[in-house]
């Protein structure tokens, strides 16, 4: 499915296409993903076999609480990843300081650059700080898009080095909640079911983006109408 995507790429130009390319490209990222995983289950033989009358009762009571148990994780998980990746496609092309040292490019660039630094950095620190309640990021990453979606508006942030903080303090936050999520639902999982969990925690956050794409559309849309 990505490659027709990719095919169709060239149908849509200009800067009013720009953000229905992103979302059609996330939602069909999901699928895609989703279908891939489904197909090498089938494949290699672990996906869970044809759901008949004998084995209804223990399909049920194996799906049952493994979901249950992994809801606590995922759920926090699409959250972060709907307000990161809002920020990030329905904020950062507005974030721009006119009187700054850099154009409107060259600071796109920077966010993004910082952005992918803090996600790099706090990927990377899971050996040395284990964070369990992933929903203290979600409620975190949910006050900086609400911070960052007042400051488009009111344009009164002073400075784009404080937008700068913002930005690496929003990749903070994304890899942490992504590198801890995953720890914990391997952990937390028993051998047998470790692989289906860690493919069901792989949808949470392609979710959250796809979502964050459908919002961030007609959110981006009105701001520039305004201006």
């Amino acid at each position: 499915m990505i490659f027709i995507v990719l095919s169709c790429m060239p149908l849509f130009r200009g800067y009013r296409c720009y953000k229905q390319r992103i979302l059609l490209y996330t939602v069909c990222s999901f699928f895609d993903h989703t279908w891939s995983l489904a197909t090498l289950q089938h494949r290699d033989g672990v996906g869970p076999e044809p759901l008949n009358v004998t084995h209804q009762h223990s399909h049920a009571s194996f799906f049952s609480p493994l979901l249950q148990g992994l809801l606590k994780y995922l759920l926090p998980l699409a959250v972060v990843y709907f307000a990161e990746y809002f920020i990030n496609q329905g904020l950062f092309e507005l974030l721009y300081f006119k009187e700054g040292p850099l154009t409107h490019p060259e600071q796109y660039r920077w966010y993004q650059m910082l952005y992918q630094a803090g996600v790099f950095l706090s990927r990377s620190s899971a050996s040395c700080i284990r964070i369990r309640h992933i929903w203290v990021l979600a409620v975190l990453q949910c006050l900086n898009m609400v911070f960052l979606l007042v400051a488009v508006y009111f344009m009164f942030l002073p400075s784009i080095y404080l937008t700068f903080v913002l930005i690496v303090y929003e990749g903070l936050l994304g890899g942490a909640s992504y590198v801890n999520t995953f720890h914990c639902v391997s952990a937390e999982s028993q051998p047998e079911h470790r692989e289906f969990a860690m493919g069901v925690a792989c949808v949470a956050d392609t979710l959250g983006i796809s979502l964050s794409g459908a919002v961030a559309i007609p959110v981006h849309n009105y701001f520039c109408r305004l201006s």
